[in-house]
């Protein structure tokens, strides 16, 4: 969804979706409120995708581009940060999707395809705070899942911080575009990291 909503402007179908769907979801009937929920949450998104398009800051500034020439100088700190960065943003807004959204953004204004990645796999880790928020009023079992959650995205940013770049350029072998290059990146990093830990799955809840 994100993707195509990054490639089409979807926004003359976003607005009319929000004042059709927006009075149903005052409804007293359930099942209205879920389908509209459904078509609202749609239309924000979409909105948000304009927005973000239209005001991000472009990374093709020579001044900001000499500024991440700079960081790059820094190395594996430089991918700690974007790391960090993405996790922190991810906790603020508790919405995965946004972060990866702005990352799949700021690569097609000029931000280093390696660093968006990065974004990623913070963003992957700043969304377990909502499984932590739900645990803190949980049982033991609610704690377990979700901290699991957090040692599983955490194990995969360790992985992907020294072989994302390797996995990028295999997957650009097959496909010339950012966006579903750095979609694909999300998806196998997390194929990746489940294939590793599904044999001690066992011992990790204990």
């Amino acid at each position: 969804l994100v993707y195509f909503g990054l490639k089409f402007d979807f926004l003359m179908i976003a607005l009319p979706m929000f004042f059709i769907a927006f009075p149903f979801y005052l409804s007293r009937k359930w099942h209205h409120r879920k389908w509209s929920g459904i078509f609202l949450a749609l239309s924000l998104l979409f909105i948000s995708i304009y927005f973000l398009k239209q005001f991000l800051p472009s990374f093709e500034n020579e001044t900001i581009q000499n500024i991440i020439l700079d960081l790059k100088n820094f190395g594996i700190l430089t991918q700690v940060s974007f790391i960090i960065i993405g996790a922190l943003l991810t906790v603020f807004v508790h919405f995965s999707s946004a972060t990866i959204t702005i990352a799949l953004l700021l690569t097609q204004k000029g931000l280093p395809i390696e660093l968006a990645a990065m974004l990623i796999l913070g963003a992957n880790i700043g969304t377990t705070i909502t499984a932590h928020l739900v645990a803190a009023i949980g049982n033991k079992q609610t704690k377990v899942v979700a901290a699991f959650h957090t040692l599983f995205n955490v194990l995969s940013a360790l992985i992907f911080l020294f072989l994302g770049s390797y996995l990028i350029h295999f997957i650009q072998q097959f496909t010339p575009n950012q966006s579903v290059t750095l979609i694909t990146f999300d998806f196998l990093t997390n194929l990746i990291v489940l294939l590793i830990v599904l044999p001690f799955i066992t011992k990790i809840t204990q």
